[in-house]
């Protein structure tokens, strides 16, 4: 696969790809086993392109591709590709381990880099954390008001991110309000203002990283 490959371009044209894919894929149904997703044949694939672009111990990662595995991340959970909690557990820590500074090499990683992409990758993390948060609760809601929707694979996984995210809440609140206030700052202030401030997530210089389009 791309995504197993050294150059990095290679590795995020990759991961496109696989985004594209588990996308297009997402609710169809195994044919031949009507109960499974088409893609959970597929599981170890794209659990290995996620855990090769996000691996905390490896400080070669482009920050670029760690952005970019975020969201892979949280499609794999999201559509029901696992059924396992041990896996689930492990994307949780992957993507919980920047924005939470959860090792020390996070951080010594992050500083090879200037503050304007360090900015983006924080932003990518929260970003992904959010609509899995925003996931489960849209699941617990559907399966709520038609219990049927309990087996199906998207909802049987995100029954089993809920618990993995609740003791983080309190702190990914914290931080997903910080951005909020960073994003209001960038919106209103004028360049020559922002120029004054530094926000939690972002420099004067990194200003561009969390300005909106």
């Amino acid at each position: 696969m791309a995504v197993s490959q050294p150059f990095d371009p290679v590795k995020q044209a990759g991961v496109v790809i696989l985004q594209k894919v588990v996308h297009c894929f997402k609710n169809a149904r195994d044919p031949m086993v009507p109960e499974c997703l088409l893609l959970n044949q597929y599981e170890t694939h794209v659990y290995s392109a996620v855990k090769a672009g996000m691996v905390i111990q490896d400080i070669n990662i482009s920050p670029q591709m760690r952005i970019a595995v975020c969201d892979l991340a949280f499609q794999f959970i999201s559509c029901g590709m696992t059924s396992s909690q041990s896996v689930a557990e492990r994307v949780v820590a992957l993507l919980i381990a920047v924005p939470f500074q959860t090792h020390s090499s996070i951080a010594n990683w992050l500083s090879k880099f200037n503050s304007r992409m360090s900015t983006a990758v924080n932003l990518a993390h929260l970003t992904a954390l959010s609509k899995l948060v925003v996931a489960c609760e849209d699941s617990a809601s559907q399966v709520k008001l038609n219990p049927s929707l309990a087996e199906h694979p998207r909802h049987v996984v995100l029954a089993l991110v809920a618990p993995i995210l609740r003791p983080h809440m309190k702190r990914l609140t914290s931080l997903l309000f910080d951005a909020l206030t960073d994003f209001s700052l960038v919106s209103n202030l004028s360049r020559k203002a922002l120029q004054k401030v530094k926000g939690h997530f972002f420099l004067s210089e990194s200003v561009q990283a969390v300005r909106p389009m």
